[in-house]
């Protein structure tokens, strides 16, 4: 699973987020397979997905996939916690919730 990631990874460097997208969606169903999942790894997954789809400009999914819970537990590193709840209050503005940006600011 490592190195699925690292070919995620490799693929959003080179802009190729939709491949991006569809590999991290398909790492996390395939996780979800044969769980318990390892909490890192599938929140790495999930991670790229939402990376992702703020990269393709697809507002409205991303925004649900920060507000979804999981079926499984996750963890992401501090880094990737601040990006996604900053892009969070980014998408609110995007999608027209201004009053809703300070939330994500204060996760």
């Amino acid at each position: 699973m490592e190195i699925e990631l690292d070919r995620i990874s490799e693929a959003f460097s080179s802009g190729e987020h939709e491949h991006c997208l569809g590999r991290a969606r398909a790492l996390k169903h395939s996780m979800l397979a044969a769980p318990p999942p390892d909490p890192l790894l599938y929140g790495w997954a999930r991670f790229y997905e939402f990376k992702s789809l703020y990269a393709l400009a697809r507002h409205e999914e991303a925004f649900v996939l920060l507000e979804a819970g999981e079926p499984v537990a996750y963890v992401l590193p501090q880094k990737n916690a601040a990006f996604v709840h900053s892009v969070g209050s980014e998408l609110e503005m995007h999608l027209g919730r201004p009053d809703d940006v300070a939330k994500h600011g204060r996760r």
